[in-house]
């Protein structure tokens, strides 16, 4: 499955950090050699909520001033999942009828938006039921940019309604589910691992430096052109490489100079 990558083939020297690069070489393997188009709803099954460490602890003790929700602990899994995978960028719209969770993946490569949607949607489906219960099929909608063609058999690996071929992964959840109360609520447990989850954020961006966070980004770029994902073989600009560093323009110059790069 590592043919390929960078990755070492002795497993006792695991690197902190994988890059893109070999993650997307990975997957695609992956997706060669199983028999199964939607093995990684399976994947996000194996992978619970609680498997992520401080991540899915901070989730399921989600709660403010003692009086924590289901919407809580899903938006607290979603913003801090970014810690295991940083490709993605979410917002929570709160409508009439229900609260829509927004995912746009900026990694470039169509099957691993796939996997990395199916993968956290799932965890997040059986968080649910473990912490408001048994729910009704409509009152959950996954939208994804998966064509129906090649989902029928994603319908019934899930319990939530699914509506293919949309312009963006989201999330619906209806009010009743988004504001129940969550029983696992434990404001100084929550604030704990919140702390942790802070903790590793700025570890991570201690250990990858600037230039390596940039060199990523770019060789990420050409690695998409050279399999036919992207069309353009121009660099990307320094307005996509903030977007993907989530920092203004103003920011990653300062960071840039200050580590003596132009």
């Amino acid at each position: 499955m590592i043919e390929g990558t960078s990755l070492p083939q002795d497993i006792n020297c695991v690197p902190l950090y994988i890059k893109l690069s070999d993650v997307h070489r990975i997957v695609h393997q992956v997706d060669l050699t199983i028999n199964d188009r939607n093995w990684s709803v399976e994947l996000g099954e194996k992978l619970g909520v609680s498997s992520h460490g401080a991540v899915g602890a901070a989730a399921l003790s989600a709660a403010a001033l003692s009086a924590g929700t289901v919407g809580q602990a899903i938006e607290t899994f979603i913003q801090w999942f970014l810690l295991r995978c940083n490709v993605y960028k979410y917002s929570v719209s709160y409508q009439s009828n229900c609260v829509e969770v927004n995912v746009v993946y900026i990694s470039g490569d169509p099957l691993f938006e796939q996997v990395f949607f199916n993968a956290p949607a799932r965890p997040i489906e059986v968080m649910i039921e473990q912490l408001y219960g048994t729910f009704d099929w409509h009152d959950i909608q996954l939208s994804t940019k998966q064509i129906a063609a090649q989902g029928d058999l994603l319908q019934h690996r899930y319990k939530s309604q699914i509506i293919f071929d949309c312009a963006h992964n989201s999330v619906k959840l209806s009010h009743k589910i988004w504001n129940a109360l969550n029983p696992l609520a434990d404001d100084a447990a929550h604030q704990t691992h919140s702390n942790d989850c802070k903790m590793l954020a700025k570890s991570q961006q201690q250990n990858i430096s600037i230039k390596q966070r940039v060199e990523a980004i770019i060789e990420q770029h050409y690695a998409d052109v050279m399999a036919g994902r992207k069309e353009t073989n121009i660099p990307p600009t320094l307005i996509v490489i903030c977007e993907q560093l989530n920092m203004t323009e103003r920011t990653l110059i300062r960071q840039l100079k200050q580590a003596d790069i132009s």
